[in-house]
């Protein structure tokens, strides 16, 4: 029975991507908010975290192995207002994001390929103030990031 139950165990950690060494997450913005100037992104709402390397709290991830990772941010600013987003990687803003439409819903993301050393940094800041559209029904702002390759 105790080899029974030991399985079952290793299999559940091998689907949940624990027993591969999978990292990968996803976590999305759930309220509506505003998010001063220079102020790093707080995606709190967590949907996947494979290896535990996001930190909900502080919005950044932190890298636990080296390798080849996929980052994704995406926004909708609140009618009639606008978001500026850039990912950093370590201090060193790579990519930015921009949405704003006059009488309208401004919607904006970016994404990019980065080798990432372990330790290492990636988080989205504020560019300058952002007024972003969300409810408990709708994640309108997310934030992911997958390795792919060692």
């Amino acid at each position: 029975m105790l080899l029974v139950v030991l399985a079952f165990f290793a299999l559940f950690a091998s689907i949940n991507g624990e027993e591969t060494g999978n990292v990968a997450f996803t976590a999305s913005i759930d309220e509506f908010k505003t998010i001063g100037a220079n102020t790093v992104v707080k995606f709190t709402k967590v949907f996947t975290n494979y290896g535990n390397a996001y930190n909900s709290l502080t919005g950044v991830f932190t890298a636990s192995k080296t390798g080849l990772y996929v980052f994704h941010f995406h926004a909708l600013a609140r009618h009639n207002s606008g978001f500026w987003f850039c990912l950093y990687h370590n201090e060193v803003c790579l990519i930015k994001a921009h949405g704003k439409v006059p009488n309208a819903f401004g919607m904006g993301g970016n994404t990019i390929v980065l080798r990432v050393k372990s330790g290492e940094r990636v988080y989205v800041k504020t560019a300058s103030a952002s007024n972003l559209q969300g409810d408990g029904n709708g994640q309108y702002a997310t934030f992911t990031g997958y390795l792919i390759s060692l």
